[in-house]
């Protein structure tokens, strides 16, 4: 059982559940109510298997062996995956309220401290073409607000007219800048005065 798993892999790691709730921005309450059986879904499941070094799969499910970290890229640090409603905000100036946030993922790459993740929505960023890049809805795109931007790269933008911001593709032409899906059935939208970058995608991830 899930419990049974997840206070052996804690306890192999050397964690106490103060200790485990810590790296992974958790609460003890949360780990006690998993080891109690009270919880049989964390959301936060592959957060606390890359931190105790075990599958995924093995904790949740039971399956295949007990550690798969050995080839796995290393982590840099964990990001918070927020709504899009708080990204909207974030990029008006607001400071995210971290402690509001109940889901953390392994980012194995190097980000800023100001690096979000968000879920996708839609499918205006999913590719028709197989083999074409594409993100389809729920996979969780990581959004560097400190990354370099250039033209090509993908972004989360904000119209002051909107609480939400967009997912799309940022691409200067002629001197006019333009943000396009990647799904061709969504309209592509000239950047305005009122429109601003929030970030740049550095990376996806979709937990299996």
């Amino acid at each position: 059982m899930l419990k049974n798993r997840f206070k052996k892999a804690r306890i192999d790691a050397g964690f106490t559940q103060i200790q485990l709730a810590e790296k992974a921005n958790s609460s003890q309450a949360s780990i006690n109510k998993i080891e109690s059986g009270l919880t049989m879904r964390p959301r936060n499941i592959d957060t606390f298997a890359f931190i105790m070094k075990v599958s995924p799969e093995w904790l949740q499910f039971g399956v295949g062996g007990g550690s798969n970290i050995t080839n796995a890229q290393p982590i840099k640090k964990m990001i918070p995956v927020i709504s899009w409603v708080q990204a909207g905000e974030f990029c008006e100036g607001n400071v995210l309220e971290l402690h509001d946030v109940d889901e953390w993922l392994p980012c194995p790459v190097n980000a800023s401290d100001k690096t979000f993740g968000l879920r996708v929505n839609g499918d205006s960023m999913t590719s028709p073409h197989r083999g074409e890049r594409s993100y389809p809805e729920g996979i969780v795109i990581y959004v560097d607000p400190e990354a370099p931007l250039s033209s090509g790269r993908r972004v989360i933008a904000k119209s002051s007219t909107s609480e939400e911001s967009t997912f799309k593709t940022y691409i200067e032409d002629g001197g006019l800048k333009y943000l396009i899906p990647i799904n061709p059935q969504y309209p592509t939208v000239e950047m305005k005065s009122n429109i601003h970058i929030c970030g740049v995608i550095i990376g996806a991830f979709w937990p299996e």
